[in-house]
């Protein structure tokens, strides 16, 4: 069996990064967050326009969405809602 980058959360819903390659996968989504931030010119105040907004929107929903699916792949267990670990069990 090949090792899970991720485990679901302990408290409600998602993943936890549990390796290296997890947490590397983070890293690099937080990375390509700032790259569509750059490449649609927010960080120049004087040319933030309605274009530029609804471009970011997309970018990140694509964004979101792949990282969700590839972390759905690499996880290890069901990801559902989750309220914590139960007592007496």
């Amino acid at each position: 069996m090949t090792q899970k980058w991720f485990i679901p959360r302990s408290y409600g819903w998602g993943f936890e990064p549990t390796t290296w390659q997890g947490w590397l996968t983070v890293i690099v989504f937080i990375g390509l967050v700032f790259v569509s931030l750059y490449i649609n010119n927010i960080f120049n105040k004087n040319n933030i326009t309605t274009k530029n907004i609804i471009a970011i929107f997309f970018d990140y929903a694509i964004l979101i969405t792949a990282l969700i699916y590839f972390c759905h792949s690499k996880t290890e267990g069901k990801v559902q809602w989750n309220w914590g670990k139960r007592k007496g069990k």
